[in-house]
């Protein structure tokens, strides 16, 4: 919801059930954007290591505060996740929609 906290938690293992160890990558992006053709200043920016926490292994947590989200207005936007290791590969991870209901409570 707009203006409330945001955390999301990931459990990820890989393709043999090993748990992903977050901690070994260099950075993480996390973008919201109106379209995915949009390149623009996202709505949103998650950065690493700020937004981000790689302290348990097997689980990623990415979070933002509740002044961030309030200045968000409602919508349906996109995003996408993008991990990059030691040797500078990058990968995008994680993409979708990103839903921000409006908040009824102020």
């Amino acid at each position: 919801r707009k203006g409330d906290s945001f955390e999301l938690s990931m459990a990820v293992t890989d393709a043999n059930g090993t748990e992903v160890d977050f901690s070994t990558y260099t950075d993480i992006k996390l973008q919201v954007r109106p379209t995915d053709e949009d390149t623009g200043v996202p709505v949103l920016e998650f950065t690493y290591p700020t937004d981000f926490n790689t302290s348990t292994l097997g689980l990623l947590i990415v979070s933002k505060s509740s002044a961030s989200m309030a200045t968000i207005a409602a919508g349906i936007y996109v995003y996408d996740m993008q991990l990059t290791d030691a040797t500078g590969k990058t990968v995008t991870w994680f993409y979708g929609l990103f839903k921000i209901n409006d908040d009824i409570s102020f």
